[in-house]
């Protein structure tokens, strides 16, 4: 079957006029076009004005065809990426500006067209810069053929899908820059729970008093239900989810099935997805849904709440007081924790991490192997000098601007390099890109050493061949704010979690990652490792993958925390040689610089940092030296 739909982006706000006086008068925030979220009025963007953008249910292996219309008055551009589809030999369909495609301008229109695979609960987003979290995502569900899970529940109902993140007062570009360029915070307002969160708003005039309502989530008692968990969260904010007198069976992570586990406590971070059985064996009343937020969401105690409605009780708030934000319960099993339950392998842990899920499909012959590659990527933040935040000798660099011994600019890196996108799109344009502005990871063009020093920026790939079995080990350095959180999601397919780790000190090294291997101190799990495309990172610590490199094409792998994807914690993986990847159909329109970028030959570990900047970084501070001339 072929599910056609039509996207229309705009620049819009909540409490439009659309609203009339909502929230003052409730019934009216029901109208067509009234997005209030949590009553504070400011300008998103819009995907048929609505927030969330509109949810998508479509059967696996169908034909899913989007034309999306770029309306935004204020001039930007778009590109819509179908988080958790794998877009085997539709490469070109994935949605990543300037790497698989050319950004859709405004006034023009684009159409998606792919088959809906792998099965599960995925989503879409914008893929530039901050748009998705400001109002451009909705929910993807892709219905299984075959559902190995249908026995477990009764319902599988579109109210029951909840895409939940972290929302500002004001765009997350501005807020973003005001954290970089301007030492101010990154944590949000509050939390939107399908585009909702409850609170009192007051009149423009301070003389009227309301309040958002709570979502409600209705259930009938003796009954079972699917729900699905997506977070969308933009900054450094995983989310924990519990509900009253209720235990969650979590049957499937980032669309992969897993053997049924039970939880108390969910924590879900940007980018993941998690589906649980709920089953309504509670007397017929109303219980608290607890949205929690951690990392730079607890430091504002940043907590939202919706209500589980049983069918013949009374809408109304539960009996229960909320526990408030440092009431969270003790004692209780929590599924995926955060910087927990690695260190100490007692097997009466309460902490369910992600290496201890079992998953539901047999293993693949491949999954055994030795490794045909095997690649460390040292994720991080690092204090160096960044010409896109500083300029040396003016602000910024070597003040205590921070509260680090030495000051200078913390980025997020993989590798101690910052990664952009090319000036050309990689997958369609791949001739017109100079070889320059590559660097190839373990290749004599990155040199790390220099790199932890010094600001090293290019295009960071990482080249595999096509059937090649992948060994991806990723570690997080620890070291500076151990509740940083990066949570890595890597486009077009799943990695296998083989094992996971964490040192006691949170904060660990290249070294002690290979002494611990060498030591046979990893343990990688061959019996059913569960599939996933997105893992929350522990600080200082690792987690051991694989993959079969099986879809040809260019694949983005970054931090799905936005401001650290920006700043460069990105790069992407070659799989085959460009002869192989799918090729765009025709006619496709290019785009890219204007006058291409110098072609002399350079190296990450060539660059001082005083005196030139690589690549794109070359650009700024050739601007800002002729800006001084000028004066």
């Amino acid at each position: 079957m072929t599910c056609y739909y039509e996207m229309h982006v705009e620049t819009y706000a909540t409490l439009s006029k659309a609203c009339y006086r909502c929230p003052f008068n409730i019934t009216d925030c029901e109208r067509e076009d009234c997005i209030a979220s949590d009553g504070f009025r400011r300008m998103i963007y819009a995907i048929n004005r609505q927030l969330p953008s509109p949810q998508i249910r479509v059967c696996e292996n169908d034909r899913v065809r989007v034309k999306v219309m770029n309306h935004m008055s204020n001039g930007e551009v778009v590109s819509i990426h179908w988080h958790g589809i794998h877009q085997q030999n539709t490469n070109y369909m994935d949605g990543v500006s300037m790497l698989t495609q050319c950004p859709i301008l405004p006034l023009t229109e684009y159409e998606y067209s792919f088959v809906a695979s792998p099965h599960g609960t995925h989503y879409y987003h914008s893929h530039v810069g901050t748009q998705r979290g400001d109002g451009l995502a909705g929910a993807l569900i892709v219905k299984p053929s075959t559902d190995i899970h249908l026995q477990l529940y009764q319902h599988d109902l579109m109210e029951h899908t909840l895409l939940i993140q972290d929302w500002f007062h004001v765009l997350g570009g501005g807020k973003a820059a005001l954290h970089l360029h301007a030492r101010d915070n990154n944590r949000p307002d509050t939390l939107l729970i399908n585009g909702v969160a409850p609170g009192d708003v007051t009149s423009d005039d301070g003389l009227n008093v309301t309040q958002i309502p709570y979502k409600f989530l209705t259930v009938e008692k003796g009954n079972s239900y699917r729900f699905r968990v997506i977070s969308n969260a933009l900054m450094n904010c995983p989310i924990e989810m519990y509900i009253e007198s209720h235990s969650l069976l979590v049957i499937a992570s980032d669309g992969a099935d897993i053997a049924p586990v039970i939880t108390d406590v969910l924590v879900i971070s940007g980018g993941e997805r998690y589906d649980f059985v709920l089953l309504a064996n509670q007397t017929a009343a109303n219980y608290w849904v607890y949205l929690r937020g951690l990392t730079d969401c607890s430091q504002r105690k940043t907590q939202t709440l919706a209500i589980l409605h049983y069918e013949g009780a009374p809408l109304a708030h539960p009996l229960s007081t909320p526990n408030s934000y440092d009431q969270r319960p003790t004692d209780v099993l929590t599924l995926n924790p955060f910087n927990m339950g690695l260190v100490n392998d007692d097997p009466t842990d309460m902490h369910l991490t992600l290496n201890k899920l079992e998953s539901a499909e047999t293993n693949p012959r491949w999954i055994s192997q030795e490794p045909t590659t095997k690649v460390y990527l040292q994720l991080g933040l690092h204090r160096t000098s960044s010409p896109l935040f500083n300029v040396a000798g003016l602000y910024g660099w070597m003040d205590d601007i921070i509260d680090i011994p030495g000051g200078g600019t913390v980025l997020a890196q993989i590798n101690s390099v910052n990664s952009i996108l090319p000036p050309w799109p990689y997958l369609s344009q791949y001739d017109d890109i100079p070889e320059s502005t590559f660097c190839d990871v373990g290749s004599a063009s990155v040199n790390e050493t220099y790199c932890q020093d010094n600001f090293c920026q290019c295009t960071h790939r990482l080249r595999v061949g096509l059937g090649e079995v992948v060994e991806l080990v990723m570690f997080d350095r620890g070291k500076y704010w151990n509740i940083s959180n990066h949570p890595m999601h890597i486009h077009g397919q799943f990695v296998h979690v083989m094992a996971m780790g964490q040192m006691p000190d949170l904060y660990m090294t290249r070294e002690d990652l290979l002494k611990l291997d060498s030591a046979g101190e990893i343990k990688r799990n061959f019996d059913k490792p569960i599939k996933k495309d997105t893992i929350m990172m522990p600080n200082g610590g690792y987690v051991v993958t694989r993959f079969k490199a099986e879809n040809p094409g260019v694949w983005f792998l970054h931090c799905h925390n936005e401001v650290h994807v920006e700043q460069g914690m990105s790069m992407v993986i070659e799989v085959g040689d460009s002869k192989q990847w799918p090729q765009t159909p025709s006619p496709a329109y290019k785009c890219g610089s204007v006058v291409k970028p110098a072609t002399q030959s350079q190296t990450v570990s060539n660059t001082a940092s005083t005196g030139s900047c690589l690549l794109m970084g070359l650009r700024i501070c050739l601007l800002l030296h002729v800006l001084r001339l000028s004066q």
